[in-house]
């Protein structure tokens, strides 16, 4: 069975073009949704995604892109903020039979006071695709070093538990010549290898770095990936076609 999957940070909405423009903080969840469906996918991995009210825009963000594309949905909550959540997501066109989130977080000792640190989850998703399951695994790294290497422990080991076919995906914040991202490397299959930095994905309006990702286990085969150049976000969007 074939299957496109897609991953992309939102940017919780807002339009990115606007605010380097005009410095207008814009948020379209239309647009987002339309970017989504102009992908072509199945089902898609959201990184920067609120739950959140009291401003227009600012609300449960996976819910209304859901709604747009007529699809099924999960918000995955990392962490509180003003008036709300804050996380990851996934919309899909087939159902989610079941979904849970495992926590990555730093303790005081590994962190430097120094520095700003945040919590992260990743989001595990069981997806009924017709007689078959697909498990969807979504996360968004954090920018210092011992929040990239809990994260890498937790989804290696997570990973590991999985025994149907699996994809992992989303904004992990690292390159492909990063230690980080030989950890993943060695369990799980990049289905858009860049040795080279040919295809980057951040940021969208001067593209410099790949740091966005699909990964699969070894129960997928990777038909081909891309790099659409589209959205409003600052992140391009990944796509994957995997067969199963």
């Amino acid at each position: 069975m074939k299957l496109s999957v897609g991953s992309y940070n939102i940017y919780h909405g807002e339009n990115k073009w606007k605010q380097i423009e005009n410095d207008e903080h814009i948020i379209d969840l239309k647009e987002t949704a339309k970017t989504v469906a102009a992908l072509g996918v199945d089902l898609c991995g959201l990184n920067e995604v609120r739950n959140q009210w009291g401003e227009e825009g600012l609300c449960n963000q996976a819910e209304v892109i859901a709604r747009e594309l007529g699809w099924h949905y999960y918000f995955a909550k990392a962490i509180n903020i003003p008036g709300g959540e804050y996380g990851n997501a996934l919309v899909s066109k087939y159902p989610i039979r079941s979904a849970y989130c495992v926590p990555i977080e730093t303790t005081a000792e590994e962190r430097d006071p120094t520095l700003r640190y945040e919590n992260r989850i990743l989001l595990v998703a069981e997806v009924e695709v017709k007689d078959r399951i697909l498990t969807v695994t979504v996360c968004h790294f954090g920018l210092r070093p011992q929040e990239k290497t809990k994260a890498v422990a937790v989804v290696t080991k997570e990973m590991g538990k999985i025994t149907t076919p699996a994809v992992f995906m989303g904004d992990l914040n690292i390159t492909p010549d990063t230690p980080e991202y030989a950890a993943l490397a060695e369990v799980m299959t990049d289905t858009l290898p860049d040795p080279k930095g040919e295809h980057p994905t951040f940021s969208h309006q001067t593209p410099k770095a790949k740091i966005d990702y699909i990964f699969t286990n070894g129960l997928c085969k990777t038909v081909d990936a891309k790099i659409p150049a589209v959205g409003i976000s600052d992140h391009r969007p990944i796509v994957a076609t995997i067969e199963f």
